[in-house]
């Protein structure tokens, strides 16, 4: 018989179990992401007109932006892994309930 959780409830050591599974695998492929963007070729500035200029540095610009939304990310995700680790996922951080 599965019983309904009151919404009062802590989590159970099996759904932490499953978050922190799925924050692991986020946490990996947002790695992957941003190291395959650090190893993207961007070309450096050729000679050509001021269009082609504009269009590289704003290729750059979205390069950074993307790797900093993934710092980011991977910083969420380590944040939310030490507080499984703490035992703490899941409760207020204000008044420690459910």
């Amino acid at each position: 018989m599965v019983m309904k959780k009151n919404s009062k409830d802590a989590l159970t050591a099996a759904e932490i179990k499953e978050i922190k599974k799925h924050l692991e695998e986020l946490k990996a492929d947002a790695e992957k992401r941003l190291k395959d963007k650090k190893n993207m070729d961007m070309p450096e500035n050729e000679v050509g007109d001021p269009i082609d200029v504009a269009s590289q540095s704003l290729d750059k610009e979205i390069l950074f932006e993307l790797s900093g939304n993934s710092h980011n990310t991977i910083g969420q995700i380590e944040a939310a892994l030490r507080k499984i680790e703490k035992g703490i996922y899941g409760r207020c951080e204000l008044c420690r309930q459910p």
